[in-house]
């Protein structure tokens, strides 16, 4: 649903509809209304939530407003540049579940969490070798095509049913990030914050299509590499430097990092880390839907790989820095026991601890994943369930 009023030259915004924007408050719930607000002159400032968050919610739904004229375009866009399909798979699995789960994993369990790095570069070396040339070879943009063509439309179809509810699923962990980090520093219901980030990602991925999520992907990538090392920085200066921090922390937890244990109850060992890791990565990086459409934008077998190579660093460094946010939170509470859940760690010390960046990584991170799982269930039922031609 579009609308001529208000426009977002009247925000400090430009678009590729020029001045038509969609009119997403005028559908909002009367509550969730209060969230964000317009009157005939500009943005009315509210006491809930505080300016930033408003900030980054508008802004990102407004880097959404964008439209491609054919299915084509709109489902598999062509000539996209290798470094931005990189950040948007990058995005597409660092949401808010890895934003908040990876400190709270540091700081109940230690840092071997961090040996999962080593899994990164297995699984895209398997992915590399074993499954991204079958996709090319077959000119295929779904591998519910691939199924279809190498079995039957039955098991085509069986395989896009589960990847759907699959989504559906996934997406609800995802947004439970962002909206529990809001609640808790905010103060507000958890339901409104929910029901206003589903709405605009759902609003700004239908009209943008494929094209328009790799571009908020990119930028959103982005914000999550960046919003954690200001944290790290912030922390180090309150902790006389980062190695300071690091041997704090061997102080307070003297949890092993290396652990042989064949026990498969133990906590994070290294064949835990390694096997499970690799499997795991490599079905996202192998076999997703969302993943292998944004590696199919790219025109060459070779740009597709290096593509693929490229997020194996990126990786691991936010890995290593949501780890090292872990730490510091290990270290500026110590041996003191928190009451609350443990998911709530994180929010709770970015919010004591340096409140500007409270929301910047977690918000962010949140998009990424509910936009890309849109536009594939998009397709799936485009391709599989509704195109029967």
């Amino acid at each position: 649903m579009a609308a001529t009023v208000p426009t977002l030259s009247a925000y400090g915004f430009s678009s590729a509809w020029g001045d038509e924007v969609v009119d997403f408050h005028s559908n909002l719930n009367p509550e969730i209304s209060s969230i964000v607000k317009f009157d005939g002159g500009g943005m009315v400032q509210e006491e809930k939530p505080k300016e930033l968050f408003k900030a980054i919610v508008l802004f990102l739904h407004e880097s959404g407003i964008y439209r491609k004229d054919t299915i084509i375009e709109y489902i598999v866009p062509s000539n996209v540049p290798i470094y931005q399909v990189s950040l948007s798979l990058i995005a597409s699995f660092i949401s808010a579940i890895t934003v908040l789960g990876v400190p709270s994993e540091i700081y109940v369990n230690g840092a071997s969490y961090i040996i999962i790095c080593f899994a990164y570069i297995l699984a895209i070396l398997a992915a590399n070798t074993l499954f991204i040339p079958v996709y090319y070879n077959c000119i295929k943009t779904s591998i519910f095509e691939y199924l279809e063509g190498r079995f039957n439309r039955l098991v085509a179809i069986f395989f896009a049913v589960i990847f759907v509810i699959q989504t559906i699923f996934y997406s609800s962990l995802a947004l439970y990030g962002p909206s529990l980090a809001v609640s808790t520093v905010e103060n507000v219901n958890i339901w409104y914050i929910l029901c206003l980030i589903a709405f605009l990602s759902t609003i700004y991925t239908s009209l943008g299509g494929m094209k328009i999520v790799l571009w908020s992907d990119t930028i959103q990538a982005l914000l999550i590499l960046i919003g954690p090392i200001f944290i790290i920085f912030e922390s180090a200066i309150n902790n006389h430097g980062i190695i300071n921090i690091v041997e704090k922390f061997n102080d307070y937890k003297k949890i092993p990092f290396f652990k042989f244990d064949l026990d498969l109850t133990t906590k994070n060992t290294v064949w835990q880390l390694i096997i499970s890791g690799t499997i795991m990565y490599m079905s996202m990086y192998s076999s997703n839907q969302c993943e292998i459409q944004r590696l199919m934008t790219l025109r060459s077998l070779k740009k597709a790989k290096r593509s693929l190579w490229i997020i194996v660093p990126l990786k691991i460094i936010i890995t290593l820095t949501m780890a090292l946010c872990g730490i510091c939170v290990n270290v500026y509470y110590g041996n003191e026991k928190l009451e609350g859940k443990n998911d709530q760690v994180y929010i709770v010390y970015v919010t004591n601890m340096c409140r500007v960046y409270t929301v910047d990584p977690i918000i962010p991170s949140s998009k990424p994943t509910k936009n890309e799982r849109l536009t594939k269930k998009k397709f799936v039922r485009y391709v599989r369930l509704v195109n029967t031609s």
